[in-house]
C-alpha cells in the first residue's frame, strides 16, 4: 500500500531537490573545468562547458515528471 504525496508536497521537495542539485553540480563542474580544462584552449573551454551546460538536465527530467506527475497512474 502506498501513499500519494500532495502536490504541493511534492513541488517543495522537488525544487528544494534541484535548487542542492544545481548547487553541487555548478561546484563539480567549476572544479573540474578549472583543474584540467582551463589552460588547455579555448576551444576546449567552450566545448566543456558548452557541454556541461546541457548535461545538467538529463538526471532531472524524471524530477520534474514526478513534481509534475506527467505520468498519471
Amino acid at each position: 500500500m502506498t501513499t500519494k504525496i500532495p502536490e504541493r508536497s511534492r513541488k517543495l521537495i522537488g525544487i528544494v531537490a534541484v535548487i542542492i542539485y544545481l548547487t553541487i553540480y555548478c561546484f563539480i563542474i567549476a572544479a573540474i573545468g578549472e583543474t584540467w580544462v582551463l589552460g588547455n584552449g579555448v576551444g576546449w573551454e567552450i566545448a566543456f562547458f558548452a557541454i556541461a551546460g546541457f548535461v545538467w538536465i538529463f538526471p532531472i527530467i524524471k524530477l520534474f515528471r514526478w513534481m509534475d506527475d506527467l505520468i498519471k497512474r
